[in-house]
């Protein structure tokens, strides 16, 4: 069983690499990137990333915050 993680500003996953470097699983990682060419990249090594996008349009989305599992970092 795996962890459940959430990225602010995740831009190219550098923590989803430290994490894969570590051997630690990962179930779930939610990256908020508005930056398209940094999700390529994500996209490009990490496709089971959940994106969602700008942060300020979040900040008040109860959908949002309801549809997360338990975050573990």
């Amino acid at each position: 069983m795996g962890i459940n993680v959430i990225s602010f500003f995740d831009g190219i996953s550098a923590g989803q690499q430290a994490l894969s470097s570590l051997n630690i699983q990962v179930d779930n990682y939610i990256a908020i990137e508005i930056d398209e060419e940094a999700k390529s990249i994500t996209k490009a090594n990490f496709p089971n990333t959940i994106f969602f996008g700008d942060i300020t349009l979040l900040e008040d989305d109860e959908d949002f915050y309801n549809s997360l599992p338990e975050i573990h970092l």
